[in-house]
């Protein structure tokens, strides 16, 4: 195959997440959580060119993920499981001029155990997406795609606290295969000093897998949510602005999106609200014989709270810098929507005002 102009690429990686914490019980440390995850991940790809102009990459992609307990915990977030993935795929792309056309097409297929159950899935995914450069400045993209994801060892086998989380969960052993229609349109426009770029897209789901709240219920004190299925509606845009002028740096960026499940006519859970972020940042060689001087600002706005940052230093020498900050500046109280501590409702660090000194030996 090497002859008629393919190139091979072979990769093969290892992973181990073994992870304990303790929980102290009259003096004694006792093993709350000791869970080891193992994961092992190879793909073998080949790329070939035809003509300068038709690029071809094809390969198989494989994983084992096995995550098993220590034996002396009285309850256990997952039980011991395997999880064996494959998967083929074909990508290609034609672009002589100012049209690109990239199409690509995968097949999958997952097999997860777990105690005396076992559950299989097969499923494929295919996309297109164009390409088209208007002048040396501007270019448009749209991609349509079909694909599926099968569920996890967590979503369908979980049932306990998911520590950091600080909630209680239970998955589903007879969740199915998420299918997902995508639309996404991209315009994009790069000058010599600014370039503003636009992202819309609208995605239909059918069996979308999320974790919802079952209201009222606590067990052990933490709030249960289970794994659960249903049809999705998300939609939404990103809005990107960047300046470069001379020592000033701009950036400005908006992003909104909406996402309902079609069965219950509601908002789906953990969904960020439209949030709007601009930064500036001013350096200098030397301001006031200040030498490498910096200022920088950040602002982020939602509905329910606004964060502003403020960051400036210098050099005095070459062996000293100094840096000052004022973190969340307007004192906002406000806990992010994706929070780790959200079900324990504690907010974000408050107002944080810094200084330090730097030497370099």
């Amino acid at each position: 195959l090497l002859k008629w102009g393919w190139k091979f690429k072979p990769v093969v990686t290892y992973q181990l997440n073994h992870r304990i914490e303790y929980h102290n019980e009259d003096g004694v440390d006792e093993a709350e959580l000791d869970i080891s995850l193992r994961s092992m991940k190879y793909e073998f790809k080949g790329v070939k060119t035809l003509d300068n102009e038709i690029n071809i990459i094809t390969g198989v992609q494989g994983a084992t993920t096995s995550a098993s307990n220590g034996e002396d915990l009285e309850h256990t977030f997952l039980p011991d499981a395997d999880q064996t993935d494959l998967g083929a795929y074909i990508i290609s792309s034609y672009g002589p001029k100012r049209l690109k056309v990239k199409a690509s097409a995968r097949g999958d297929m997952r097999k997860v155990q777990w105690g005396e159950l076992e559950r299989g899935f097969h499923y494929g995914a295919t996309s297109l997406g164009l390409n088209y450069r208007i002048g040396l400045k501007g270019e448009v993209s749209a991609i349509g795609s079909l694909s599926n994801r099968a569920p996890s060892i967590a979503e369908l086998s979980a049932d306990g606290l998911r520590h950091g989380a600080y909630r209680y969960e239970v998955g589903d052993a007879d969740l199915d295969a998420e299918t997902a229609m995508n639309l996404e349109l991209n315009l994009r426009r790069t000058g010599k000093s600014a370039s503003v770029d636009l992202n819309v897209y609208r995605n239909e789901v059918s069996n979308f897998i999320h974790y919802r709240a079952e209201e009222g219920l606590l067990i052990d004190g933490y709030q249960k949510y289970n794994y659960v299925a249903t049809n999705a509606l998300i939609q939404g845009f990103e809005f990107g602005l960047r300046c470069n002028v001379k020592k000033l740096k701009a950036n400005a960026s908006l992003a909104y999106v909406d996402a309902q499940d079609m069965i219950l006519n509601q908002s789906l859970p953990f969904i960020p609200p439209i949030t709007f972020r601009s930064s500036l940042l001013y350096e200098a060689d030397e301001v006031w014989k200040a030498k490498d001087f910096f200022s920088s600002v950040s602002y982020m706005q939602t509905p329910a709270f606004n964060v502003l940052s403020i960051s400036l230093g210098f050099a005095i020498n070459e062996s000293v810098n100094v840096q000052f900050s004022g973190n969340n500046l307007l004192n906002e109280e406000y806990v992010p929507v994706m929070s780790l501590l959200r079900e324990l409702d504690i907010p974000q660090q408050g107002r944080d005002l810094s200084a330090r000194i730097t030497y370099n030996f």
